[in-house]
């Protein structure tokens, strides 16, 4: 079904109406809005036209060239409106940042900085990374698992605010865990960057967000900070950027106030937005010369590496002598490896009750140790099973305690709508700690810990099991991947590289070779016109 319902005709008389079409429009027009509908669910933000179509269309009142319509054809491809100019946007504006950066004096790191880098091992390539990005107005700081992405962040951050320790920089993700995930990292890396005591409580002062809630967006998808109202922040930074879709990046460009630095950061191997667009793909394409790549691995397990390398450039043979080789093949039942999975948080689960928050606080640590993922939400691999599975495995076990239908104390949860208003975004992890006589869902407040009225959340689901989509922008110790009995088209190559470079530590498959081999073999491409978009603003 269509954001619209099944019954496209009232949108097409409506847009008919108001630009003055004839009834001979209706038909072909509600052929259209549904191709553009079904496209737009699928990723893309424009469809391809026949010349005959080009031909019709050219002469409706309600298509042009130029964005005043609600559909704009160009160049034998017809889009949204609202698609279209999201990606004009973007183009126009960090385009303009990269010929602003052209015209800066390269930036040198002082001696001090140079040896704090050395004493901590900071290699050429991110010093090299992070001259680079001093220059520059816009960066795009990409890299697969493991090459340091966070680290070299972290290290600008020094360099900028070693120049300017009142700095006004924002850090943004996607999710909240992902946003979390940043903050740990940072948090990990600040008490070896070479900072006064001035701009360590700078960055200290810094708490990642998510972008819906840097922008202040409303209910609705409404942005708070906009061309009319920027932000403040001198700096900006995206990390997980694959997963900005192409409306939620042009909010973002247009929030930016005319100074500032973007630094958009991920991995364009990994799963692309779930709305329309493949920004960061095309961003690399279109504006090689703000793209910085980190090549070099650290303190990622070789057998990750490997299988991660051989999904990403399709060679499934390679991928299936990689988990063959390694162990990395589930030769126990699937219930026996997600129960001895969950060990530890079995055990915290054990644990007598005390202090809510600490009760809590240890339940997540323990969470973050191990994940079952699966591509699919319903069936018998399905998320929804094998939480269900889980649960009530744990139930009978006397480990969980009924507080509801459907709800057990001591069961994480996944929150799966933004509330702004509970500082809770789509993605979010908590678990289920009876505070007294009331049950509360804690949530991660930085090092600290949160509990919410569980009867004040957003929608949420169990979370010991989640889908790969859901997962992105996380990271666990060990990963489980769960596959379908049968290949299926949404398991793609994409999905299963982000399934593996989820795990920091090991990564195991319960499924067939046939079905990893049909996902390697089936990338996914999706059709956008940002790289048009960025090609023909070049050098204006």
């Amino acid at each position: 079904m269509t954001p619209y319902g099944t019954d496209l005709t009232p949108l097409a008389r409506e847009l008919a109406r108001t630009f003055g079409a004839t009834d001979e429009d209706f038909g072909p027009l509600v052929g259209l809005l549904r191709k553009l509908l079904q496209a737009q669910g699928r990723g893309d933000t424009a469809i391809p036209v026949s010349e005959e179509e080009e031909t019709w269309l050219a002469t409706r009142p309600w298509v042009s060239d130029d964005g005043h319509t609600p559909l704009v054809l160009r160049d034998g491809w017809l889009q949204f409106q609202r698609l279209w100019k999201a990606e004009a946007r973007i183009a126009r504006r960090l385009r303009a940042m990269t010929t602003a950066s052209a015209r800066q004096t390269e930036t040198t790191l002082d001696d001090a900085f140079l040896a704090a880098a050395d004493q901590f091992g900071l290699d050429g390539e991110k010093l090299t990374a992070i001259r680079r990005m001093l220059g520059q107005r816009l960066t795009l700081l990409t890299g697969g698992p493991g090459t340091g992405k966070t680290t070299t962040l972290a290290w600008l951050l020094a360099a900028h605010l070693r120049a300017e320790a009142g700095l006004d920089f924002a850090l943004a993700a996607p999710t909240g865990k992902a946003a979390q995930r940043m903050s740990d990292a940072i948090g990990n890396a600040a008490g070896d960057l070479p900072l006064d005591d001035a701009a360590r409580a700078r960055l200290a002062a810094v708490t990642p967000v998510t972008l819906h809630r840097l922008l202040s967006m409303d209910g609705n998808g409404r942005p708070g900070h906009h061309a009319g109202n920027p932000l403040p922040h001198a700096l900006v930074v995206v990390d997980e950027a694959s997963m900005v879709d192409v409306t939620l990046m042009a909010q973002l460009v247009d929030a930016l106030r005319p100074d500032a630095r973007l630094v958009l950061m991920g991995d364009p191997d990994q799963l692309a937005s779930v709305e329309a667009g493949r920004v960061l793909s095309d961003l690399i394409d279109g504006l090689p010369e703000a793209h910085v790549q980190l090549e070099k691995t650290h303190r990622f397990p070789a057998s990750i590496k490997a299988l991660a390398d051989a999904i990403r450039q399709g060679e499934s043979d390679s991928a299936w002598r990689h988990i063959t080789q390694n162990g990395q093949r589930l030769d126990t039942d699937l219930m026996t490896a997600m129960v001895d999975g969950h060990a530890d948080y079995a055990a915290a689960l054990r644990q007598p009750a005390g202090e809510p928050a600490a009760q809590a606080r240890a339940l997540l640590e323990a969470l973050e140790r191990f994940r079952v993922l699966a591509p699919l939400r319903r069936g018998p691999t399905g998320v929804e099973t094998l939480n269900r599975t889980l649960l009530l495995h744990w139930a009978s076990q006397g480990l969980l305690q009924p507080a509801g239908e459907g709800v057990w104390a001591g069961m994480p949860v996944l929150v799966t709508r933004n509330a702004p208003g509970l500082g809770l975004s789509n993605g979010d992890t908590g678990v289920l700690v009876p505070d007294g006589s009331l049950l509360k869902a804690w949530f991660r407040r930085g090092k600290d810990v949160e509990g919410l009225p569980l009867t004040a959340l957003p929608p949420w689901e169990p979370a010991l099991a989640m889908t790969v989509h859901k997962a992105q922008g996380g990271e666990f110790d060990r990963v489980l991947l769960v596959l379908p009995d049968s290949p299926h088209e949404l398991v793609s190559r994409q999905l299963l590289y982000t399934a593996v470079t989820r795990a920091k530590k090991a990564f195991r498959l319960a499924g067939d070779e046939a079905v990893l081999r049909s996902g390697i073999e089936r990338p996914i491409s999706r059709t956008s016109r940002l790289l048009t978009r960025l090609r023909e603003t070049d050098g204006a």
